[in-house]
């Protein structure tokens, strides 16, 4: 594995792709016995945002020098979350990526200048159902046509477990969730920077529809149902669900990828629907591509739609 990981590490320095770069020294200095950085790395005294407590047995991050722990847990609302390092990569997927849709175009080169922390998991029943608790928020003032519908099929998913993501939840809802919290949504770079976690392949893990029940539930494995999150492997940031179980909604509007790079992309300033990423339990593999973009209305909530939270770090 240390052989591996090595060879890993100097593919992506000689590429000077610096995500993978990240993602592949973090992973020797895991491995490598007796190695002076992690034993330095130990020493360090972790930072931990306001209101966060260091995950049990967690270390200072591994990407940089600035001793933010590496998972933390939000006191609020028991969301674990991983620290995802400030960074840049190309966003979107190549003309000749398999299956590919023209609104993954044109690849761009994203700056992120802000370090961050994502949720290890989605945004479960019993989270939500604890804002419920304290809130009193039924969602209905942010509701669509259907909400009744919704709020009955949001009850019928709820009913399967505190461990299983929350679905039938609107932007809108996810927003007020976010706002009671004391978190916000990711955007679209975001998400899928810490999707990628380094990597430029189809999926975090490579280029193979073969390898996708490894890390995801979709048509292929799920049995048409939701499955409690954490229970697949992670990608390179341990990161979980993040292919497949429920998609996840961004703070972005819907639009067309700008040509060039760009720093902190926050999407379009208006347009029609929010961005959906990651695809779903009832998806095909390719639509839980890295790249793959959805979208739905910010008062629409189904049986597919679900929440990943995120924590600037100032």
């Amino acid at each position: 594995k240390l052989a591996d990981a090595l060879s890993k590490a100097r593919g992506a320095l000689s590429r000077r792709d610096q995500g993978a770069a990240l993602a592949a020294v973090a992973e020797v200095l895991r491995l490598e016995p007796g190695n002076a950085e992690a034993a330095r790395l130990k020493k360090i005294t972790m930072r931990v945002p306001a209101g966060f407590r260091a995950a049990p047995g967690t270390a200072a991050e591994p990407y940089t020098n600035t001793g933010w722990a590496k998972e933390v847990i939000h006191e609020k609302t028991g969301i674990e979350m991983v620290f995802i390092p400030a960074g840049e990569f190309m966003m979107g997927s190549p003309s000749g990526e398999s299956r590919r849709d023209s609104d993954e175009g044109p690849v761009h080169k994203v700056v992120l200048t802000k370090a961050f922390y994502l949720g290890k998991y989605e945004v479960t029943n019993g989270q939500y159902q604890a804002f419920l608790n304290s809130a009193g928020y039924d969602g209905s003032r942010d509701a669509d046509s259907d909400y009744l519908r919704h709020h009955r099929d949001w009850n019928k998913y709820a009913s399967t477990g505190d461990s299983y993501p929350i679905v039938c939840v609107s932007w809108k809802n996810a927003q007020a969730y976010c706002k009671w919290a004391g978190l916000r949504l990711p955007t679209e770079a975001e998400w899928e920077y810490a999707c990628r976690a380094g990597s430029s392949t189809r999926f975090s893990f490579g280029d193979s529809d073969s390898q996708l029940d490894s890390y995801a539930w979709y048509n292929g494995n799920s049995g048409s149902k939701t499955h409690p999150v954490g229970q697949k492997r992670p990608n390179g940031w341990d990161l979980y669900d993040m292919h497949g179980n429920v998609w996840e909604c961004c703070a972005d509007w819907k639009g067309d990828y700008p040509s060039g790079s760009v720093t902190d992309p926050q999407g379009p300033s208006s347009e029609s629907a929010r961005v959906l990423r990651g695809g779903s339990w009832n998806i095909n593999p390719q639509n839980c591509r890295s790249a793959y973009r959805s979208y739905y209305s910010p008062d629409y909530s189904g049986s597919v739609s679900g929440v990943r939270v995120a924590r600037t770090i100032n």
